[in-house]
């Protein structure tokens, strides 16, 4: 069996195993902006562990602007595409929601509904489960409204995690 056919264990796996260990406070995200150490930036935002594509949105909070989108993209598409050569031809995401508020999404709609198309038409069907960390009340009622816009396939997909 080759190692593209294998399929990672399914999560959900706690809070602490996949994001504790880089947790890092906002202030020390804008330091590192301002040092310019945007290397740290990308790989904190998201990275590849064991269990499959970690995403701490968080960290491009004070990062992401018309400026970066491109920087952001051509990162995010190298490291899926890193990821289905070495690990696996599905992926497991971890998202972890925490600290990011409606207007932080509004800010970057544009960007997000640009990166959300061009991947899945790029990368069809390689997402096998994405799994919501720390999702407010308010995030899990607007899921409820916009899930009868997303096919039932995807939404099958989706599990929203409580700790």
């Amino acid at each position: 069996m080759s190692i593209n056919t294998l399929k990672f264990i399914e999560g959900p796996y706690s809070y602490e195993v996949l994001f504790s260990k880089n947790h890092i406070k906002t202030t020390q995200i804008i330091e590192k902006i301002r040092q310019g150490k945007i290397n740290e930036i990308l790989n904190g935002f998201i990275r590849i562990n064991d269990v499959g594509l970690i995403v701490e949105p968080k960290y491009l909070k004070n990062f992401a602007n018309q400026y970066t989108y491109d920087l952001i993209f051509d990162y995010v598409d190298r490291l899926i595409n890193h990821f289905l050569v070495t690990k696996c031809n599905t992926i497991n995401m971890y998202v972890n929601i925490q600290s990011i508020s409606f207007i932080d999404l509004e800010k970057n709609i544009g960007f997000l509904k640009n990166l959300a198309t061009f991947f899945s038409s790029k990368y069809p069907n390689i997402l096998n489960k994405c799994y919501v960390y720390n999702a407010s009340i308010l995030y899990e009622t607007l899921f409820k409204m916009m899930k009868n816009f997303i096919d039932k396939e995807t939404l099958a997909k989706l599990q929203f995690i409580k700790e």
